[in-house]
């Protein structure tokens, strides 16, 4: 991983406190092509919950969004990418294997 994305990311993280109580909307897209999430490669699914609690554990490398009963997690250690959309949204680029990836975009509301 490069060390300007370790940067970002734990620059995120440091922040994800602030958003705890707002809503969080997730949007989850699973897709055999990089660079290509459309319908023909990807599968998508969508998730929204009040953020109770925020964490990231070093062993197995997740940061874990956590509601009431909901929760969400990025392979942190898998993160390919990372960007910044605007200041309630963020979208990480996971690489599972050399044929699935998976892109979350998370919208703090």
């Amino acid at each position: 991983m490069q060390p300007s994305l370790i940067q970002n990311l734990i620059l995120f993280f440091e922040t994800c406190d602030s958003f705890l109580g707002k809503k969080i909307l997730i949007k989850e897209f699973i897709s055999t092509n990089r660079d290509d999430f459309d319908r023909h490669f990807t599968t998508n699914s969508s998730l929204e919950f009040e953020l109770k609690n925020f964490a990231v554990r070093t062993s197995g490398g997740r940061a874990m969004f956590l509601g009431e009963k909901q929760s969400y997690e990025i392979g942190s250690d898998l993160v390919i990418g990372f960007e910044k959309v605007d200041n309630q949204t963020y979208a990480f680029l996971e690489k599972y294997s050399e044929t699935v990836f998976r892109k979350s975009i998370l919208q703090f509301l």
